[in-house]
């Protein structure tokens, strides 16, 4: 289960801070000309961190989610 576990939090995290990086990027800087650098530069920092937070904190959240669920459920 290791496995898919790294796998969710790499996915999870290539695509959230992807996403994030870009959105605040161009809203903080605008769309003008070298928003692609600057946009790569936020996300080369945010990607280990989302990645280290995603892979720590997954299982948890996971857990968090279906305590809730059942309890709504119920």
């Amino acid at each position: 289960m290791m496995i898919i576990r790294f796998l969710n939090a790499l996915f999870m995290s290539l695509l959230m801070a992807t996403l994030m990086t870009l959105v605040v990027t161009a809203v903080n800087t605008g769309l003008e000309g070298g928003l692609l650098q600057r946009w790569i530069s936020a996300w080369f920092i945010a990607w280990p961190i989302a990645f280290t937070i995603a892979f720590t904190f997954g299982e948890l959240v996971r857990n968090l989610s279906n305590c809730i669920y059942k309890k709504i459920r119920t």
